[in-house]
C-alpha cells in the first residue's frame, strides 16, 4: 500500500518537530514515514528529514526508527560525540540562485547548533556563528563544500568522489570519515580535528606537498602564515561544542574571550593594558557563558561587567 505525503508537509513537519501536532497529525507523520519508500531525487526539506531518520535506523548506535521522537532530540552518527539533546535538530537549507547553477546553504546564529543532511547523506553538525555552502552539481559527485566557522562533518564513504571542504586556509579532503573543523573568524588558523578515517589537507595557494593527518591528530593550518603542521592531541575535546562545551587550543587570551564571546552573541571590549596577548588552552565541558566568562576571568586576574550584549574587559 502507497501513502502519499500529508499535505502541507513542510509546515506539518515543523509543527511535528516542535510537538506542536494533534494526536491525528502525529499518527498522519508517523503512518506516512512507517511506509516510506526514499526517493534520492527529492530534494525537499521533508524528503531530508526522511534520509535523516532513515539513517539513524540504519547506521550503528541509531536509535530504532519506531521508538523515534523529535521532542527526545536527535543523536549525531554513531563515530561523533553524542549530542545527547543538548541541540534541536535542524533540516532547511537554503537556495540562492545564480546565472549558472543553484547555491545552497546553511546558517546557524549564536549560541545556535544545526544538523544538515547533504544529498548524499553525509551528516553536518555547525556550530554557532557557521555558514555552509555547496551548489547544486553537489548530487552529480562534485562533492564539494565550503565552510566559514566550525563543523563536525560524518562523510559518507565514496571512493570515486572525494569530499572535500574549501576553507579560508586550506582544502580538507576526505573519502569517508569524521572529523572536526574549526575555521571561523574567531580562529587564528584553521583547525582539522580528526576522530576516525583520513583526511589530507593542502593549504590553499600553496605549491607543498598535502599534509595526511590520521585518527587522533589535530592540524593546524594558515595560508596567511605559509604554516601547515599536526600533533597528537585529545580529538574528543574539539567536539564538546556538540554538548555545550567550549573548546581554545594555544590561543591568545584575547582571542578566547573574543571567540567564546562571539558564540554567545556578545561583543568584547578589550579596555585592559595588558595580558591579552598571553597564549592558553581551556575545554570547558558543557556549562552556561556566564561560569565560562567567570571563569577564564578569575584565572587570569580580569575583571568584567555585562552591557547587554557588550563584555567589558579591564
Amino acid at each position: 500500500m502507497t501513502h502519499r505525503k500529508p499535505k502541507n508537509t513542510e509546515a506539518l513537519l515543523e509543527r511535528y518537530l516542535r510537538q506542536e501536532c494533534s494526536p491525528e497529525e502525529q499518527q498522519l507523520v508517523e503512518q506516512w514515514y512507517d511506509n516510506l519508500e526514499l526517493d534520492p531525487q527529492d530534494t525537499s526539506a521533508w524528503a531530508e528529514a526522511s534520509r535523516a531518520r532513515f539513517l539513524q535506523t540504519h547506521m550503528p548506535g541509531m536509535p530504532n526508527r519506531r521508538s523515534f521522537r523529535p521532542w527526545k532530540r536527535v543523536a549525531a552518527a554513531a563515530a561523533l560525540l553524542l549530542l545527547a539533546g543538548t541541540a534541536w535538530f535542524w533540516l532547511q537549507q537554503t537556495p540562492h540562485n545564480n546565472k549558472t547553477q543553484t547555491l545552497f546553504s546553511a546558517t546557524t546564529a549564536a549560541a545556535a547548533l544545526k544538523q544538515v543532511v547533504l544529498p548524499d547523506s553525509t551528516i553536518v553538525w555547525l556550530n554557532a556563528n557557521s555558514t555552509l555552502r555547496w551548489t547544486g552539481d553537489y548530487r552529480m559527485g562534485q562533492r564539494r563544500v565550503e565552510l566559514d566557522g566550525e563543523a563536525s562533518f560524518d562523510v559518507r564513504h565514496d571512493t570515486a568522489h572525494p569530499f572535500v571542504v574549501h576553507t579560508a586556509d586550506a582544502d580538507i579532503r576526505v573519502l569517508g570519515t569524521c572529523f572536526n573543523v574549526a575555521a571561523g573568524k574567531a580562529e587564528a588558523a584553521t583547525e582539522v580535528a580528526l576522530l576516525r578515517g583520513k583526511v589530507a589537507i593542502k593549504l590553499n595557494d600553496q605549491s607543498a606537498a598535502d599534509l595526511v593527518l590520521l585518527p587522533g591528530e589535530i592540524a593546524t593550518c594558515s595560508a596567511r602564515k605559509g604554516s601547515l603542521e599536526k600533533q597528537q592531541a585529545d580529538v574528543q575535546s574539539s567536539f564538546s561544542w556538540m554538548q555545550g562545551g567550549f573548546t581554545a587550543r594555544d590561543m591568545p587570551l584575547k582571542m578566547v574571550l573574543e571567540k567564546l564571546c562571539t558564540k554567545y552573541g556578545y561583543s568584547l571590549q578589550w579596555h585592559n593594558r595588558g595580558g591579552g596577548d598571553k597564549h592558553i588552552s581551556v575545554a570547558f565541558a558543557a556549562q552556561g557563558f556566564n561560569s565560562m566568562l567567570e571563569s577564564l576571568c578569575f584565572v587570569n586576574h580580569l575583571h568584567y561587567t555585562i552591557q547587554e550584549h557588550q563584555i567589558l574587559i579591564q
